[in-house]
């Protein structure tokens, strides 16, 4: 996460993440700042996420994958 977004001074801060399918309504997750990965990026992670919210998280990210690899291949054609 870029460190230029992260409110100064907290620990703990709101992530909202819009997605592709619902724009209007962002996943809202309490992040807390984790470790520094450069002078401009830190390492956040994420707190208090049930196992639904989890299994969610990962069929959308993987979903979004594989649409990315099959537009991939039209295009190499």
């Amino acid at each position: 996460m870029p460190l230029s977004i992260w409110p100064a001074g907290q620990d703990r801060t709101m992530v909202r993440l819009h997605f592709d399918g619902c724009l209007a309504l962002p996943l809202e997750l309490v992040a807390r700042h984790a470790q520094e990965c450069d002078e401009h990026h830190i390492f956040a992670v994420f707190e208090a996420m049930d196992e639904a919210t989890c299994d969610a998280i990962e069929r959308l990210v993987f979903r979004h994958h594989r649409r990315k690899v099959a537009e991939r291949r039209q295009t190499a054609f």
